[in-house]
């Protein structure tokens, strides 16, 4: 009898760890190391695949500049690991410590099932052979499904989760009048750009980069604002623009925290009318002019420039909250060496587990065949079989 309890026991577990086993299977799973903590700040985990995607492409940049043979040169391991730590901890780790205070994870409920929906579309449209392109593409760019999800969580759901519960908890003063103040306030902006992207199989990096340079020159050298603003226009119609969602010239409205830093801290810094330097960024170069707001347009999308003011709030939290975040490595990131960091995959780990999954499954059945052959047994004996 006691025999048989543990044969049940052991079947019920087994059963158990299938199931918990192949549940995780339908969802993203790093590899051992990809997942492994190099650093914590302010309560959050940064990961090995958020440094190798940030390590990897600083040496590919510097092997460009200073030769394929970057990585033996002297002082090479230093430069990267300076590079790595000083910016390996972001405004989205920030916003990912606000969520939690506000008990949301991005790794489930309503933001992990749109950043997957977000994901199968994102793979259906792009990707020609489907999921293998989009892994394979990953690795090429150094990075891990877990990573490419966190992304665009934090990109695109995350603020605006947060935004929902402050607003239901009555912490965000959502009438017109405040939100006017914050329209017409130095807190949200209007700007338009030239931007040329480092993609465009047209020019060289460098070319694109002399391009950028003699359009930031034409337009810097206008001094009236009404033909700067024209010239402008132009060159965003101009051959060398590869941004094609503003083709009109009206330009874009936004507060701290929705562009990248660099052009964020170039665009706020400008009066209007004023054209910044060159903004380099990993995709490519803008030339940015600050616009003055547009009664008109203000007048007319009222409500989605309310609803953006909701963030002016949200940012100036985030950006406390980074301001007060400093990053500790762990024993593991302090002993990484950045000229040979351990390679990860894309979406490696998964097989690991489908195949743990495949063989639990068989112990499984297993148990439940001695199991049940042990019941039947009992019964046999207790019994009696009829014979024919």
């Amino acid at each position: 009898m006691k025999k048989l309890r543990i044969l049940r026991m052991l079947a019920l577990l087994l059963a158990l760890s299938a199931l918990l086993t192949l549940t995780a299977c339908s969802s993203p799973v790093p590899t051992p190391r990809a997942g492994k903590v190099v650093a914590t700040a302010g309560g959050e985990d940064i990961y090995y695949d958020e440094l190798y995607f940030l390590a990897m492409n600083h040496i590919e940049d510097m092997q460009k500049e200073k030769g394929e043979d970057y990585l033996r040169q002297e002082g090479a391991a230093e430069e990267i690991a300076d590079f790595v730590w000083k910016n390996l901890l972001t405004r989205d780790h920030a916003l990912l410590s606000v969520g939690r205070d506000y008990g949301l994870d991005i790794t489930e409920g309503e933001i992990a099932e749109e950043v997957a929906k977000h994901l199968d579309g994102l793979i259906t449209d792009s990707f020609v052979g489907g999921y293998d392109e989009y892994v394979e593409t990953l690795n090429k760019q150094h990075m891990t499904d877990r990573y490419v999800r966190a992304y665009l969580a934090v990109e695109n759901y995350l603020g605006t989760a947060i935004v929902k519960e402050m607003i239901k908890r009555g912490e965000l003063d959502t009438s017109d009048e405040t939100a006017e103040a914050h329209i017409y306030s130095d807190e949200l902006i209007r700007t338009v750009h030239v931007f040329i992207s480092n993609t465009n199989d047209r020019y060289t990096k460098e070319e694109n980069a002399a391009h950028a340079a003699a359009i930031q020159a034409e337009l810097a050298a206008i001094t009236d604002d009404g033909l700067r603003y024209e010239a402008m226009r132009d060159a965003i119609g101009g051959k060398y623009n590869n941004d094609f969602s503003d083709l009109s010239g009206n330009g874009f409205y936004f507060s701290r925290g929705e562009m990248a830093a660099v052009y964020e801290k170039a665009a706020f810094a400008l009066a209007e009318y004023g054209v910044s330097d060159v903004v380099e960024t990993a995709e490519g170069y803008y030339v940015i002019m600050r616009m003055p707001k547009s009664e008109e347009y203000i007048e007319s999308h009222f409500q989605e420039m309310k609803e953006k003011t909701y963030f002016i709030t949200l940012n100036g939290m985030v950006e406390k909250r980074l301001s007060e975040m400093k990053l500790e490595k762990t024993r593991f990131g302090e002993g990484l060496d950045m000229t040979e960091l351990p390679v990860i995959h894309a979406n490696g780990g998964m097989w690991i587990y489908v195949s743990s999954g495949i063989v639990i499954a068989v112990l499984v059945l297993s148990g439940i065949s001695v199991a049940f052959s042990a019941v039947l047994k009992r019964r046999k004996g207790k019994h009696g079989v009829k014979k024919a």
